[in-house]
């Protein structure tokens, strides 16, 4: 069964939706009033990865119909959180030393 571009273009836009609210989330509890501990910590690693891998399974899969711009930029911010979270982890590990 052929899949319309109709079909086509809402997949790639449900899952961007779903990449964008999943980081905002993150975001919010990385970037929080207060630090995260450990075992959130782990689990937002863990989603940054899975967002990372469902980013890079959709340019497998769409190529050129995913919006470079969107991709690019929200590579960019999983790789800040990463980078936020670790900073978090090497804060945490300082003041409980």
């Amino acid at each position: 069964m052929a899949t319309s571009s109709h079909d086509v273009r809402g997949r790639i836009e449900t899952t961007m939706r779903q990449v964008d609210i999943l980081m905002e989330i993150i975001d919010g509890q990385v970037n929080g009033a207060k630090p995260l501990e450990n075992h959130y910590i782990q689990d937002a690693m863990k989603e940054l990865m899975i967002l990372r891998m469902k980013i890079q399974k959709l340019i497998e899969e769409y190529g050129r119909l995913v919006p470079r711009e969107w991709s690019s930029s929200s590579l960019k911010k999983i790789h800040q959180l990463e980078l936020d979270i670790r900073e978090q982890r090497s804060s945490k590990a300082v003041v409980e030393a």
